[in-house]
């Protein structure tokens, strides 16, 4: 736990770093404002997010310091700009310039991953086995759902449709899936939803390490009653 929150105040030093750079404050009394400001903002939502660890506002802190995390990546990107631009291609600085391609850089990223998150991809592969299959089987495999506060019955609707455009024989989702608690799950009736989840041969889960995280009981029963069989330590036959 102290590990954590040492890494914590090093995540704030980073961006404290990285925003006294870009906002260059000039009276000393800014200057002291603005690190202080990071670091109480940052420990606030770290205090908010150890009152319930590992759990829905635990996640909260988990945005706040991907996205400090994002501003590392920005800077460093910014900073190999920088140098090709001055040393290599002998043009001159420009600060204004540069930090607005922080700016634009630190946007772009976070911006690609939001997308990437809430935008799928279908992927095929094809696998061979000795396995005697009268014909061959097509299985839908998912995971790390997370549903929860941030992926609910929309992200939901959108799977089904994906998985349905596949025509699998069969489904299986592959851990991880929600977000270590049934609270919002249950809070949203997202049931009705994943219930919409039907393939011929059945819709089969596993749990992940989130999953098993002192809620495993509430949520294999959960996905159970969704019609999604739970496959925990045992084998199922599928059409023989």
């Amino acid at each position: 736990m102290w590990l954590f929150i040492i890494l914590t105040q090093l995540l704030a030093m980073m961006s404290s770093g990285i925003l006294y750079w870009f906002i260059k404050p000039k009276r000393r009394l800014a200057k002291t404002a603005l690190v202080l400001s990071i670091f109480v903002i940052n420990n606030a939502f770290l205090i908010y997010g150890l009152s319930e660890f590992w759990h829905e506002r635990f996640h909260v802190y988990l945005v706040v310091s991907i996205l400090q995390g994002f501003m590392f990546y920005a800077g460093l990107i910014t900073a190999v700009i920088t140098l090709v631009y001055v040393y290599i291609l002998k043009q001159t600085y420009h600060p204004i310039i540069m930090r607005a391609v922080a700016a634009l850089i630190y946007a772009g990223l976070v911006g690609l991953a939001v997308f990437n998150a809430y935008s799928p991809v279908v992927h095929h592969l094809e696998v061979t086995t000795d396995k005697p299959l009268n014909k061959p089987m097509q299985i839908a495999l998912v995971s790390d759902t997370h549903l929860g506060r941030w992926f609910g019955n929309r992200q939901i609707d959108k799977m089904v449709k994906l998985i349905d455009a596949q025509s699998p024989d069969v489904v299986v989702i592959a851990g991880d899936v929600m977000n270590d608690s049934t609270d919002a799950y249950d809070n949203t009736n997202m049931h009705e939803h994943l219930s919409q989840l039907r393939a011929p041969l059945g819709v089969y889960a596993t749990l992940g390490n989130h999953d098993y995280s002192g809620n495993q009981v509430a949520i294999a029963k959960a996905v159970e009653r969704a019609g999604i069989q739970v496959i925990d330590n045992k084998s199922v036959w599928l059409d023989d």
